[in-house]
């Protein structure tokens, strides 16, 4: 279900400064001039919540509630003050902060949210939203101070999310329901920052040096005294040590920041003393952005990133400086690990991910009415880990299959060598000199390539790589893709070409093809991105029978096809539940009635689908059943004829000569359609006033 959010950003003083300073006149301009510019910074939260609730098909803004130049613009534009008023930015600057709640209370009224998320909760929310609290359904307090009890007003907010485990008890205890949510990096911002080149600067550091980070800068003062040079930004530099502040170069918010991480080989974090739990911004800011973290050792950083392989830890400052000394020596590995790190983020912790799971907290709390203190149970982080979760070991009733294909992985005779259009031009001329079902290897482009049946691999090579039947626009540079009978594999290998910085989960039922996929995958030096389970995708998970066919055309027990197994499965619907999908490809041999039907009320984090329908001679269901699934679920779709069914028996085979032939399963494309520019433009009218809401 959509809904319509307003989040609530802060900006404070000291952060909006280089703004107007470096434009001059912006404090006068209307208010999405002044949006515009305020966007560009990337300070803080800056529009990524709303950005992302958009992506997913939401209605979302944001306002900035103590921006005065930005809120009195609003004001007069929306009559709150007349628009003939002309006053200094002096004045403007004195604005009191019962008129900015006046203001805020009154952009509620117009825009008249389902949603509003806190993310300052500072006296000027708490006044607004005590007035408007019985007009808006759900109000959301985001919570990371590090003293609990500064918050004077609790009662505004219907519940919390936070970062910080620890403050989900503290609420408990106050009588208040709150949600643990991560924070995240915004994958856009690698649009418009380049994390490929030089890193110039060995060891940066942005963020405070207050009375709440004494520990942080214990350690930046002790890292000094051990010799360590550092680029150092931020604020409260007059706590840090002589020798440390010598490597202070200025404060730095925003985008400036995102372009030092993106410059440095190694970022340190550290957190706020009374943590001790990993939970920052910062773990993924620097991440996202390629560099290599190097980040205090705290006790669920396991569960983030992994220590060693995608991020490093240290314990101590000494434990730090030897760290430091020791990746800069090496290079190589610094990289590496770095490079991980940053998959790792686009994968699991950008805030798509993070909107995808507050959407679904807002549902949740909406679809059963304003919550009692108390009678909620907080879900802890519950995204379908599919690389975890999942056992990609073959079981041992299948190494009888397996092991014809070790015989094929030592020999050294390939069928076919040569780039691709020339092996399928071989065999499009002389296809009688290639017997079906008969495994095999080519050459593939120098590299091993592995099929189980030569005119399959020509069938989906031709469909995949020349007509592109795949083939999709993506909303998101990192898509989450669910390959669901990915066979040999090929699908998985256009797919990532197609986008580099993509995850693609690949489901293959049959044990001795699921090998060949996974080898074929390693050949492309692809593991990284594609993980490969040997598992059925269904309706349960508690294994199926298989037909295994040498071939494309494997599929659930049923039929006269060679040989029958037991594999391994996964339930569909587990897999998108939780998790952002930007595309699902869907091959599974007659499932795909039940499979989605199974899953009918679960896709709304998915955004596009394409299955192969098997339907006469294999399934009773009508299209009507599949239909009313995707258009339950707003999805637009059309339909395609591929290619005909050879196992239909001739009494069940249609009436019309044509099909005799052909047409006996086809494809369904299924969308939801892009609202991006559509929702910026609704957005920018709300606040020039001319906005039907």
């Amino acid at each position: 279900m959509s809904y319509r959010f307003l989040i609530v950003n802060d900006d404070y003083g000291e952060s909006m400064e280089p703004l107007y300073r470096d434009s001059p006149g912006l404090w006068a301009k209307p208010f999405d001039e002044q949006y515009a510019a305020r966007m560009q910074t990337h300070f803080l939260f800056n529009n990524y919540y709303s950005l992302n609730l958009q992506k997913l098909g939401h209605k979302a803004i944001d306002l900035h509630c103590n921006n005065r130049f930005m809120q009195y613009a609003w004001a007069v534009e929306n009559d709150l003050m007349p628009r003939e008023s002309e006053h200094s930015k002096e004045f403007i600057q004195s604005l009191s902060q019962d008129w900015l709640a006046t203001v805020f209370q009154a952009q509620i009224k117009t825009y008249k949210p389902d949603v509003i998320v806190d993310i300052t909760m500072n006296p000027i929310t708490w006044k607004a939203l005590d007035v408007v609290k019985p007009e808006v359904p759900l109000i959301i307090g985001q919570y990371s101070s590090p003293v609990f009890h500064e918050m004077e007003n609790m009662s505004v907010y219907d519940m919390f999310i936070t970062p910080c485990n620890k403050y989900v008890d503290r609420f408990h205890e106050a009588g208040k329901t709150c949600e643990f949510l991560k924070l995240g990096f915004e994958s856009t911002l690698l649009d418009s920052i380049d994390t490929r080149g030089d890193r110039p600067i060995d060891v940066a550091f942005v963020g405070g040096f207050t009375i709440h980070h004494t520990q942080g800068t214990d350690l930046f003062n002790s890292l000094a005294a051990q010799g360590i040079s550092m680029d150092l930004y931020g604020y409260g530099q007059e706590s840090l040590s002589p020798q440390a502040r010598k490597f202070f170069k200025g404060e730095c918010f925003g985008i400036d920041m995102f372009k030092i991480y993106s410059k440095a080989k190694i970022v340190i974090n550290r957190h706020i003393n009374v943590t001790d739990n990993a939970a920052n911004m910062r773990l993924y800011e620097a991440t996202g952005m390629g560099a290599y973290l190097l980040t205090d050792d705290l006790k669920n950083l396991d569960l983030l990133f992994a220590p060693g392989t995608e991020v490093a830890a240290y314990r101590s400052p000494q434990h730090c400086a030897e760290r430091i000394r020791y990746y800069l020596e090496h290079a190589e590995e610094r990289k590496q690990i770095a490079l991980n790190g940053q998959r790792r983020t686009l994968s699991e912790h950008t805030y798509y991910h993070r909107m995808t799971k507050l959407a679904n907290i807002a549902d949740n709390y909406l679809r059963k009415g304003r919550m009692s203190p108390n009678k909620h149970t907080v879900s802890l982080p519950n995204t379908v880990d599919l690389q975890k979760n999942m056992d990609t070991t073959t079981d041992s009733s299948h190494n009888c299959s397996v092991s014809k294909f070790e015989e094929l992985k030592n020999s050294h005779t390939y069928t076919l060598s040569g780039s691709l259009d020339t092996i399928l031009k071989t065999i499009r001329e002389n296809p009688e000199r290639f017997p079906g079902r008969v495994p095999g290897k080519l050459k593939l482009d120098g590299r091993d390539f592995y099929y189980d049946d030569l005119h399959s691999f020509y069938y989906q090579s031709t469909q995949i790589f020349a007509d592109k039947n795949y083939d999709f626009e993506s909303e998101t540079n990192t898509p989450i893709i669910l390959d669901c009978g990915a066979h040999i594999g090929l699908a998985s290998i256009f797919f990532a070409g197609r986008y580099p910085n993509a995850t693609i989960y690949a489901f293959e039922a049959d044990p001795l093809i699921a090998e060949m996929c996974n080898e074929n995958i390693r050949s492309f030096d692809l593991s990284d991105r594609v993980k490969v389970f040997n598992k059925a995708v269904g309706m349960h998970n508690n294994g199926t029978s298989f037909n295994a066919s040498c071939d494309d055309d494997g599929h659930i027990a049923g039929n006269n096809i060679s040989r029958e197994i037991t594999t391994p499965s996964v339930r569909l619907r587990d897999l998108i539940q939780d998790q952002p999908i930007e595309y699902i490809k869907m091959d599974i041999e007659g499932r795909e009635f039940k499979v989605l039907k199974d899953c009918k009320d679960a896709f709304g984090n998915v955004n596009k689908i394409v299955a192969r329908i098997y339907q006469l001679g294999n399934t009773p269901e009508p299209s009507s059943e599949l239909l009313k699934v995707l258009e339950e679920n707003n999805f637009s779709y059309v339909f395609d004829d591929l290619n005909s069914a050879p196992w239909v028996e001739e009494f069940k085979k249609p009436p019309f000569a044509r099909l005799k032939t052909d047409n006996y399963y086809f494809t369904v494309y299924a969308w939801r359609q892009s609202k991006a520019q559509k929702e910026q433009d609704w957005i920018r009218s709300v606040f020039t006033g001319n906005a039907s809401i």
